[in-house]
């Protein structure tokens, strides 16, 4: 029983590591391409181009605050809308 259930995390473990791998290649190729595809890729090759922020935390702060702001900036757009009408 002690052996399946080390057995299943472990293969657990293998899952995440692969996702990981993903994620992190997926990041590398928005720096590696020769043009940017979109906004979002262009913001994360700006702030990269600073000293002191790397991929990771210019991915993060594109794709989680930017998404959040479109979201929040829709949502009061629509709630001034309702307010009009």
């Amino acid at each position: 029983m002690a052996r399946a259930r080390i057995e299943g995390l472990l293969d657990r473990l293998e899952l995440v590591l692969k996702l990981i791998e993903q994620v992190e290649a997926a990041r590398d190729a928005v720096l590696k391409k020769a043009a940017p595809a979109d906004e979002a890729e262009q913001m994360i090759r700006s702030l990269t181009d600073l000293r002191s922020i790397g991929p990771d935390f210019a991915t993060l702060l594109v794709r989680e605050f930017r998404d959040r702001w479109l979201c929040w900036t829709r949502r009061n757009s629509i709630l001034q809308w309702r307010q009009r009408t």
